[in-house]
């Protein structure tokens, strides 16, 4: 059985994009002034105490069903000139850096590193990827619109989804599972 390549070459380029505006949407989300993010987490903070009385399988199902839904729909969202995609890793880089630089204050840095390493490692490379399939389907639109009539739309939609399926929703799966029992493990032991 051969497995497939995790980021074919038709995204490589869209997924290197993505990648280096997420972290720019994070340094800024980290330097964003706390006064102004104060509202946006504190939003989250009910979500969060809700999530984590969740017996864990019920948690594993709430995350990985949040992660599925949401990649997919910004993955097919690229249909929209690539828009949704963008918006997507932009808006999760800016808050991941906003609770980064809150969480900074609690934890010590390995502490901080500890807690988004084991669940990132598989979740971020997720949205990524699918995120990048977006950028393609939106790439292969606007060259549409530009008048290059061999440019197969549904082809190209018809494959992201069968890339998700291989290896965007495997990965969020793994992701879900560290999220929903070594993560919970690692915040009460230590």
């Amino acid at each position: 059985m051969r497995f497939p390549t995790l980021i074919e070459p038709a995204i490589r380029r869209y997924v290197g994009w993505l990648v280096a505006f997420f972290v720019l949407t994070a340094v800024l989300g980290w330097l964003a002034p706390e006064r102004a993010m104060a509202p946006v987490i504190d939003r989250l903070r009910p979500l969060m105490l809700a999530l984590r009385s969740l017996p864990t399988w019920q948690l594993f199902l709430v995350i990985l069903a949040n992660n599925a839904i949401k990649t997919f729909f910004a993955m097919m969202g690229g249909v929209l000139l690539g828009i949704l995609p963008t918006v997507a890793i932009a808006s999760n880089g800016f808050l991941l850096g906003a609770l980064c630089h809150r969480a900074s204050h609690l934890m010590r840095p390995l502490q901080l590193v500890g807690a988004l390493v084991p669940h990132g490692m598989f979740e971020l490379p997720a949205v990524f990827i699918a995120a990048g399939y977006g950028l393609w389907i939106g790439a292969g639109v606007l060259e549409r619109m530009g008048g290059q009539e061999g440019v197969d739309i549904a082809g190209r939609v018809r494959h992201a989804v069968r890339r998700y399926l291989q290896i965007v929703l495997p990965l969020l799966i793994v992701a879900a599972a560290i999220e929903s029992t070594l993560s919970r493990w690692a915040r009460s032991a230590g």
